[in-house]
């Protein structure tokens, strides 16, 4: 699978769509939110299509690098969609942090289609994207991480399957939630101690 199309090239998905490239994949490019590094990609050797359909007919794996689920979710759902132009056989992966039910229902309506999906987000900012050593964790089915492992070998040099979808966006909300409290606690406690030494 050499022809790649990227939805999100910006600070993260610029750099890993200059990696592609550079590791010999072919990569179509579609205007998501700003034309510079679209611009950009394209003179590096990426082609710009017109439209999401464009992008699929070619591509035989979509990346999407968007900030949240409500970009995802406009993508995949809004007319002219992503779901609508996508057919068997084409793989989707979701490298940004998305809701983790909202990761679940679009696998859900894309397997509908035949299409499989690995949601895959990623950790180590810009720096990492352009080195080509993010962290990348891997939801969704093995045989299609194993599938497109080189592919993601090629954006990060930690690579871990989790296992299904929406596991990993559970573990980042889980995670935060358990920084907060601790960072909550901690702040208690030092507060009691300056309180009892304030003499």
């Amino acid at each position: 699978m050499e022809n790649i199309g990227l939805i999100g090239a910006g600070t993260m998905g610029k750099p890993i769509g200059a990696n592609l490239l550079t590791a010999g994949y072919t990569l179509l490019v579609v205007v998501h939110r700003n034309q510079t590094p679209i611009d950009d990609l394209v003179d590096r050797g990426a082609k710009e299509m017109e439209s999401y359909d464009e992008i699929v007919s070619e591509a035989d794996v979509v990346i999407l690098n968007l900030p949240s689920s409500i970009e995802v979710e406009e993508v995949i759902y809004s007319p002219g969609n992503l779901l609508e132009a996508l057919s068997n056989g084409k793989i989707v992966i979701d490298m940004g942090t998305s809701d983790p039910s909202s990761t679940i229902k679009i696998a859900e309506d894309l397997a509908k289609r035949g299409v499989d999906m690995l949601d895959s987000p990623v950790s180590g900012g810009e720096v990492g994207a352009t080195e080509g050593t993010l962290s990348v964790m891997v939801g969704g089915k093995r045989k299609v991480f194993e599938q497109m492992l080189p592919l993601l070998q090629v954006i990060g040099s930690t690579i871990n399957y989790i296992g299904g979808h929406g596991i990993i966006s559970m573990e980042y909300i889980v995670l935060g939630w358990f920084v907060k409290y601790m960072s909550h606690f901690a702040y208690s406690k030092v507060s009691r101690v300056a309180y009892l030494l304030r003499d």
